[in-house]
């Protein structure tokens, strides 16, 4: 068991904090005057037209790809850094800060070649030492067991030049180009500061990237960004100026240069104002303070939505709720596939869906959303809420039920299931499902002891199988690898099978769905997967949840799967704001 596989197993429920935004992290001091020469006033000024204003609850305190937890700090992440490769229309991947990138037949080399004209937000050039540093960060110790580091937790890597970053992959994996869209942070600035700093840092309140917008103002009210263009330093500075070199505080000011490098969007300055909860973000949305918002309740968004010209952008995500059955040799009650599918049978996704995000969903017949290039739907049973032939797949089982109560085969007592989720206060959303699931079951005839605890709790009770079920949200990336999740060698010591299911024959359905190969290939193996899934339920898929933007005036969003909130970005340089906004 390679460290990357041990490393899923955060992901499992790490997303449940980053959803809630319950993780805190240690404000960061203001950047401190750099004692340099005063930056010079903009030359330019921006027409109103192309200011655009966006709420968001929570104010950020740590601003990096690797620090960000709340949902403010991943807005800010997603505009201000870049990867290697960004997000392109359907499930397409495009060049980012690297032109080109090449692979080896095995699948375990990787080689991308940067661009010329990538650069930093304070003009340093963009080189392979910089996807290096970022590579050293994510698999630091400080770092491990973090979901984002997971793809990279036995990756290794080199650079034969400024301009060529090599990876090599201890296990190929097919699809593995999803992870270099991770944001890469620069080494020019960083290289000095010890990780366990970082969060707390003056580059984490005022960071520098190399995304298409850059911080240029920030405080526990807004953030105001501007076009990259519009901030890089003088491209040719007069060898007599004696000016330094640019530092983080000359971002304060832009400075006008001519880029035509770097694109231009139609937005002349984002700003992403914060708001201590949502009634208040939402009276600003009625006032026209702001024109889009993000992350809000299912409540609130239907709100909102009655209010003239607003428009709702959904974009799927890859953030799946699902019930975790406990498989192990110590409950054989749940290992038979015609058992798992009655307790399916007996819930109403549609329901849950409606009950938990008022629609904003889709209903999950399969592990992998149906928007994914693998998804196929010729592969998956759908499985119908039916509560009477849940009854009977369970009669038919060796069930029986005694006063109107269910008792496992040959069992004297009713069957209890002892059903964990995370409390309202952390995710409303796998709460109130998990309420749902509850009632369902009872309703068959189950006795069903619902246990609601905090998000720390949560990770070490499914290690140590103390739970009979569970609701939880699943983070599966872009590029889907369901091995760690089921795979039999995956159920022993740290291992990430947290079921602890074991199939030999689902086993080499997942090997070869995880290995490199033509499209026509790799579609080939995930279809047997699917197949196989649908017949075994190791898990019960409930709901894919979607990202919803409320927005008025806003054009130019175009939806596409997204893992991260900050994705939703991948393409504001077309976003535009109509005329009387």
């Amino acid at each position: 068991m390679n460290r990357r596989d041990r490393a899923i197993v955060a992901a499992l429920v790490c997303v449940l904090a980053v959803l809630a935004g319950v993780i805190a992290v240690p404000a960061a001091p203001s950047p401190e005057a750099s004692g340099g020469p005063e930056a010079p006033t903009p030359a330019f000024s921006l027409p109103p037209e192309t200011v655009y204003r966006e709420g968001v609850v929570g104010v950020p305190v740590s601003i990096t790809p690797v620090t960000a937890r709340s949902r403010a700090e991943r807005t800010l992440v997603g505009l201000v850094f870049s990867g290697l490769v960004r997000l392109g229309p359907g499930t397409s991947y495009e060049p980012d800060l690297a032109d080109s990138w090449t692979v080896d037949k095995t699948g375990r080399t990787w080689t991308f070649h940067l661009g010329g004209s990538a650069v930093w937000q304070d003009g340093e050039p963009v080189t392979s030492t910089d996807a290096l540093f970022t590579l050293d960060v994510l698999k630091s110790p400080e770092a491990s067991g973090a979901a984002l580091a997971a793809q990279w937790a036995d990756v290794t890597a080199e650079a034969p030049d400024d301009s060529t970053v090599v990876y090599h992959l201890g296990t190929p994996v097919a699809g593995w180009l999803a992870a270099a869209t991770q944001p890469i942070l620069p080494a020019h600035l960083l290289a000095e500061v010890p990780f366990t700093d970082l969060a707390s840092s003056e580059y984490a309140r005022m960071p520098v990237g190399s995304g298409p917008f850059a911080l240029t103002e920030i405080d526990d009210t807004h953030a105001v960004l501007a076009p990259k263009s519009m901030v890089l330093p003088e491209a040719e500075a007069p060898a007599s100026s004696g000016s330094p070199a640019p530092t983080l505080d000359s971002l304060a000011t832009p400075v006008v240069r001519p880029a035509p490098a770097v694109a231009t969007p139609y937005l002349g300055r984002i700003e992403i104002r914060f708001y201590p909860d949502e009634g208040t973000l939402a009276a600003a949305m009625r006032t026209g303070e702001i024109s889009a918002a993000a992350g809000l309740s299912p409540a609130t968004i239907a709100d909102l939505s009655s209010l003239a010209g607003m428009r709702l952008t959904r974009y799927p995500t890859t953030t799946l709720t699902a019930v975790l059955l406990n498989l192990r040799a110590t409950h054989p009650e749940l290992r038979s596939a015609a058992v798992r599918t009655a307790l399916l049978q007996a819930l109403d996704r549609d329901a849950l869906l409606r009950r938990a995000l008022d629609g904003n969903g889709l209903r999950a017949d399969a592990l992998v959303p149906p928007t994914s290039a693998l998804f196929d739907g010729d592969a998956v049973t759908p499985i119908a809420y039916d509560r009477a032939s849940a009854s009977k797949a369970l009669k038919d089982a060796g069930w029986t039920r005694q006063n109107g109560l269910l008792h496992a085969p040959k069992a004297k007592d009713p069957y209890t299931i002892h059903l964990l989720s995370v409390t309202a206060e952390a995710n409303p959303k796998v709460a109130s499902i998990a309420e749902g699931v509850k009632t369902a079951w009872q309703a068959l005839g189950f006795t069903v002891d619902l246990e609601q605890v905090p998000v720390a709790e949560l990770g070490p009770r499914l290690r140590d199988g103390d739970f009979g079920a569970a609701v939880i949200d699943i983070a599966e990336g872009l590029e889907p690898d369901l091995f760690p999740l089921l795979a039999s060698s995956q159920v022993q010591g740290a291992g990430s099978n947290l079921a602890g299911y074991q199939d030999p024959a689902l086993d080499d359905l997942l090997e070869a769905a995880r290995k490199p190969g033509s499209t026509t290939a790799r579609q080939k193996a995930w279809k047997a997967l699917l197949a196989g899934l649908s017949q075994r339920l190791p898990l019960l898929p409930l709901v894919w949840t979607d990202e919803v933007v409320v927005s008025v005036g806003l054009e130019g969003l175009e939806t596409r799967l997204i893992t991260r909130p900050g994705d939703r970005y991948w393409d504001v340089l077309a976003w535009r704001l109509a005329a009387n906004r």
